[in-house]
């Protein structure tokens, strides 16, 4: 926890914004607007750092970086091809408090964070990283309060403060901006597209602030994120963005669905059945022949709608469905005909034109070579998204002629023992800055 904060320059103040109702080029012009959150300065940062015993300086300079964030609402688009306004984080470093000498030459990559699950709309990173600003402003008038900082507001001072990246962490479809919206989760087109958008969206933003943005950009996301993450550098690569794609960090998720598939409806028990269930209503609302109806039991029907509200958590959804298939929430042991009809099973098992198995191998994003330096974070504790499965789609790439793959276990480089899928979030993110700051200064950086 942090127990001090210093200086903390705070506006809501609207700082730009156009009216783009009607973008004729999507690639150039996605942005909105950008509202201005926080301006955090060096010496801020060097405190935040110190108080919570992180590294407290870059490898290019020997204090951190100041910060300035935004929350910026832009166009993109959906499954079924409608506009839609979504929203993302962004911060800058910023510039002005660089060393004079240091300041005329800077310019900056962007990196862009892709989110894991999650299932309330506070999560998101804009609203987790406004609510951790409320939190320091809170301590800073009470010197006794100990505030709630949130994983977003953690990262950002990582990719920003230490390493003077250029950060921008989309809301996705469903969050944010676009709350009112079903989340499009594990659907590869909506992912790619809230995340490249998002991209094009700063790069208009730097443009309008003067910022020195270099054309740049670094791929990284945890679970979901590891996902979204493959989606949009396929999208990348396809398409002239006018970014060059530095390197991509898959971290601990799956990309061929339809194998996942096939693997948790033949197991006996599903280790976090808000996940499957999660993307069972996604794809629903995305195709119109993938129908709950007769593809889960009846009693979940009408309650997967309410579950994924964005006003309620994992572990509430999870209680909740223990208790309809009749279990008790504190020794539930879920299996998959509880949530899905046996002829579903049947089905998804045996016949591969079944709409909602057509479905999941139409999402999976394991169809292409990455022509970019690429490095799978994985752990093989993984509970939730098994590490075979993220190592078949590298040997996949290897196997197809992908110039630059690696695999990389961080319970090997840490020599941590078995770790789970949440165990595992930290020391996969070691590895990645490590791996960034290698990449950007050619500097060995602890984290």
């Amino acid at each position: 926890m942090l127990k001090k904060f210093f200086v903390l320059l705070i506006s809501v103040v609207f700082v730009y914004s156009c009216s783009n109702d009607s973008p004729t080029d999507q690639t150039t012009s996605t942005l909105i607007e950008a509202q201005a959150v926080v301006k955090l300065s060096s010496s801020d940062v060097a405190q935040i750092l110190l108080s919570a015993q992180q590294v407290s300086a870059t490898a290019v300079t020997t204090q951190p970086f100041g910060m300035l964030a935004y929350r910026v609402v832009y166009w993109t688009t959906d499954e079924n091809g409608n506009r839609v306004k979504a929203s993302g984080l962004v911060v800058f470093p910023d510039v002005e408090s660089l060393d004079p000498a240091v300041k005329q030459y800077f310019t900056a990559p962007l990196v862009s964070d892709q989110h894991g699950t999650i299932f309330t709309d506070v999560e998101a990173p804009t609203n987790e990283f406004q609510h951790t600003v409320y939190e320091l402003i809170r301590a800073k008038k009470d010197p006794t309060y100990s505030p709630q900082v949130s994983t977003t507001f953690k990262l950002s001072v990582q990719y920003t403060g230490v390493l003077g990246f250029v950060l921008a962490m989309p809301d996705y479809i469903g969050y944010g901006e676009s709350v009112d919206h079903y989340h499009t989760y594990m659907l590869e087109n909506s992912l790619a597209n809230a995340t490249v958008d998002l991209i094009y969206a700063v790069k208009e933003l730097a443009e309008r602030i003067n910022f020195p943005l270099r054309k740049e950009v670094y791929l990284a996301g945890y679970s979901e994120g590891g996902y979204a993450t493959m989606a949009a550098a396929k999208k990348l690569q396809s398409e002239k963005s006018g970014f060059t794609v530095k390197a991509v960090f898959p971290m601990a998720g799956v990309y061929d669905l339809e194998t996942l598939g096939l693997g948790l409806l033949s197991q006996s028990s599903l280790g976090f059945p808000p996940f499957p269930a999660y993307v069972v209503y996604a794809y629903s609302e995305a195709y119109s022949d993938v129908s709950l109806q007769g593809l889960v039991q009846p009693d979940f029907v009408e309650k997967l709608p309410v579950y994924f509200d964005k006003t309620k958590t994992g572990l509430e959804i999870f209680a909740d469905m223990c208790i309809t298939a009749g279990k008790d929430p504190a020794n539930c042991t879920f299996t998959p005909d509880n949530l899905f009809t046996d002829e579903a099973v049947s089905q998804f098992l045996t016949d591969t034109e079944y709409p909602f198995r057509k479905a999941l191998r139409m999402n999976n994003v394991d169809d292409w070579v990455p022509q970019m330096k690429m490095v799978f974070i994985h752990c093989g504790g993984d509970n939730i998204l098994p590490q075979s499965l993220a190592y078949a789609t590298y040997t996949k790439f290897v196997g197809a002629g992908a110039p630059a793959v690696d695999f990389v276990d961080p319970e090997v480089v840490f020599e941590t023992g078995s770790l789970s899928h949440t165990d595992c979030a930290p020391e996969a993110y070691k590895v990645l800055f490590g791996y960034l700051c290698q990449l950007e200064y050619g500097a060995v950086c602890g984290f």
